[in-house]
Formats: structure tokens, sequence, C-alpha cells
């Protein structure tokens, strides 16, 4: 009888003895990497007439995270625990024309007649994994335009503006998704369309629609290519935090 007495005893106390472990430790939090983006967009005017448009599908890019604009005085958009660190602009936010990437290639496109740049955009972000990413809308803000100029267009329409035929601005409109699989991913999905020509039978605007999706590396330029127009980007990694957040999410 005594010789089973520690084995009660000891099943008898092993509630308690769990109960007075000290607690695990848990495994701190991986820290996120941080990443801008800068992308061009940029149209090959020339390549109009050689290549006719084709009607793409509709494209639907409300579900797209907007871009605030870079003088907005609203709440910046943090999701804990991936906020910037200190010093770093606010996620998903337009970043001012003096920090932003490209601006090489954006100078020799806007002085080439063989390019004419549509846009510029350049923001900062983590990478989410494949399941989790959000894209984010592309979007340039509609030019504002003065009512007198209006005015004096439809009262007094000049020779060059019929010859142009419509005068309002193509329209540009798309999302870019930045992700991480095995490796780092940033896809575009585009759509640009033109007034058509008052010489064109069809009254419809040439629109054309751009996808692809690229791996990429921090430092890199990459080239998405159409006929019509297409985009420059560049990825960089403002934080490095290569040792705790391996890129191996799927």
């Amino acid at each position: 009888m005594n010789a089973t007495r520690p084995i009660h005893t000891l099943f008898l106390l092993l509630p308690l003895l769990l109960l007075t472990q000290p607690p695990a430790q848990a495994e701190p939090a991986a820290t996120e990497k941080i990443y801008q983006v800068d992308i061009l967009l940029f149209e090959r005017p020339l390549s109009h007439d050689r290549f006719p448009a084709r009607k793409p599908a509709a494209a639907d890019y409300s579900q797209a995270r907007p871009l605030q604009p870079a003088e907005t005085t609203a709440e910046p958009v943090l999701l804990p625990p991936m906020n910037p660190e200190p010093g770093h602009p606010p996620f998903w936010q337009q970043l001012p024309e003096k920090d932003q990437g490209l601006q090489q290639a954006a100078h020799r496109l806007e002085h080439s007649p063989r390019y004419a740049v549509l846009a510029r955009f350049s923001w900062i972000q983590p990478a989410a994994p494949r399941r989790a990413q959000q894209p984010v809308r592309l979007q340039p803000p509609a030019p504002e335009e003065k009512v007198e100029d209006a005015l004096l267009t439809l009262d007094f329409p000049s020779a060059t503006t019929m010859d142009a035929g419509d005068p309002s601005p193509p329209r540009l409109d798309g999302q870019a998704s930045l992700y991480r699989g095995s490796y780092l991913h940033l896809k575009l999905d585009l759509r640009y369309c033109k007034p058509a020509s008052p010489r064109s039978l069809g009254l419809e605007p040439d629109c054309w629609r751009l996808q692809q999706d690229y791996r990429v590396q921090p430092g890199k330029l990459y080239y998405y290519d159409h006929r019509h127009f297409g985009a420059l980007a560049q990825i960089r990694l403002l934080n490095d935090a290569s040792s705790t957040a391996p890129d191996t999410d799927r």
C-alpha cells in the first residue's frame, strides 16, 4: 500500500503543478517588411495607327483600396501591427513628388516624342500574403476644367479642336497588388481608354487593357509591356526584416 501512495499523490498534485507552471513565453511578432511602390504609366501615341484597338472586357476596380492624396487631412489607414516605422508616411497614401521614385525615367519619357507620361503613383505599404492581398486603386484625379474654357469651346469651336476630336482627357483606371508568396510579386491590372477619332466610324472610345503579374526584387526596375501603353515599376525595401520575416507565406 505504501508503494502506491506516491503514485496517487502525483496524480492528485498534477493539476496543481500545471497551474503553477510559468506560462510559455509568446514568440515575438515578426517585423513586417515595409516597401515603397513606384509606378510610372505612359502611352505610346505612335502605335495607335499601327495596331487597332480591341474592346477588352469591362473591368471592376471598385473593391480596390483607394490611394489617399498626398495633401489629405484624413486619418491614415493603419492596421496593427503593420504600422509604419517612425518617420515613414502613412500607408496607402500618395507620396509627394519629391519623395517619389523613377524621377529620371519620368524625365526621359516626358522629353521623348515616342512616349507620353500618363500618371505616376508612389506609396508605402507592407506586402500581405497572397490570399490576403488587397489591390490598390490606380486612378489619376480628374483634371479641373475652367467654366470659361468650357463655354468658349462650346460656343466657338476652333478648327484645331474639331480636328483633334473629343477634347476630354484620356481615361485611365486600374489596380496594383503587392503580395508575397514564395517570392515577392507585383500584379498590375490597368485599363486605358482614349476618345475615338471623329474620322473613325465607331462612336465608342478606343480601350486597351494590361494584365501582368511579375515576380519582383527590391531595387530592380520592371517593365510591363503593352502595344499602346505600358508601366515602369520599382519596389524599394524601407526596413531590413529579412531575418525575422522570410517571404515564405502563400
